[in-house]
């Protein structure tokens, strides 16, 4: 029994080794990502946008990505905003883009090159499956030197940087800099994961701390912008303020870190209609706690226009729950 097991333990043993032995060998014969490049390069562009707005014609330089043959463009919303010219630019050649939407709440616009040329593109990959500690790859036009490649790992999900209400960034490592905004983030299969859009820097330069639009919110606002012209996002019509620890004291309300409180209604909004009020204290939606402002406001916009919601709420110091349908943001239609 006793030779058995430690046989057992042995083989056991052995197939861990082994296993950590062929990945450390398939990492090591990694040497390059050149076919990964090759295949992805011709579907990446530099974007120069000359603003309506400017004195001068010093164009704002930024990077996209193709995502169809007939020459669909996504680039950040800010790379292209305030536009009266946008030329794309791709392996030599300039070519006139139209604006086809944006959603300006998370920094994303659609552009199409006006061509019947095909062209290269590439595809978004599943953002929800991505990792920590996973491989990257960008590409973008940083200071307008034109393709540029570097990479790095995946930092940290789920990045809060206080730049929009709907904050939920890929965090990078790699060399981000101006003129990597619009850019892809691509995995080590090629396929892009997020779009670069924002770095942190005391200098303005690259400090290792770069961030990236995961790729499913970005599909479902280029694929809203394809199909209504604008994205579908739900809305209440409430303005909230978040009430800290010693707010919940005073109002004997500590169980509920995290309720925010009504602090004023838009007219013709479904707040009105059902009867939401301000001085109303939200503790929660559709049976679940909320953490905040932001909690808040991320778990609307991720429901269905149209579709009903319950809130639970505080209204002199009593629950409430109140049952109301939801309404398409009006400042994106």
């Amino acid at each position: 029994k006793g030779y058995l097991k430690l046989k057992k333990i042995l083989i056991i043993s052995l197939l861990i080794l082994t296993y950590f032995s062929l990945n450390i060998t398939y990492a090591n014969n990694i040497t390059t990502i050149a076919p990964l490049i090759k295949d992805v390069k011709d579907a990446v562009v530099s974007i120069k946008n000359i603003k309506s707005n400017s004195n001068t014609n010093t164009p704002i330089s930024g990077s996209g990505f193709i995502i169809s043959q007939e020459g669909y463009i996504v680039t950040n919303y800010h790379v292209i905003k305030d536009s009266k010219n946008i030329k794309v630019y791709l392996n030599s050649k300039i070519y006139d883009a139209q604006l086809i939407g944006y959603d300006h709440k998370i920094d994303i616009a659609l552009l199409k090159i006006n061509s019947d040329k095909l062209f290269s593109f590439v595809e978004f990959a599943d953002s929800s499956k991505i990792e920590v500690g996973d491989y990257i790859v960008a590409i973008g036009n940083p200071y307008g030197l034109g393709d540029t490649v570097t990479t790095g790992i995946i930092s940290a999900l789920n990045r809060d940087i206080n730049m929009t209400p709907y904050d939920n960034f890929i965090q990078l490592d790699a060399a981000i800099n101006k003129g990597n905004s619009g850019g892809p983030t691509f995995n080590m299969e090629g396929k892009v994961i997020g779009v670069n859009t924002a770095i942190i820097s005391p200098s303005g330069g690259n400090i290792g701390l770069a961030f990236s639009i995961p790729s499913n919110e970005v599909k479902k606002s280029i694929e809203d912008i394809k199909k209504y012209g604008y994205v579908k996002r739900s809305w209440i019509g409430v303005n909230l303020q978040a009430l800290n620890e010693n707010m919940l004291k005073a109002i004997d309300l500590t169980n509920y870190y995290g309720a925010v409180i009504i602090t004023n209604i838009s007219k013709d909004s479904p707040a009105t209609k059902y009867d939401l009020r301000i001085g109303d204290i939200i503790i929660g939606i559709n049976n679940k706690k909320i953490n905040g402002v932001k909690d808040l406001i991320k778990i609307i916009s991720k429901i269905n226009v149209n579709e009903l919601i319950s809130l639970e709420i505080i209204r002199k110091n009593k629950k409430l729950e109140i049952n109301l349908q939801t309404a398409q943001w009006p400042q994106i239609v």
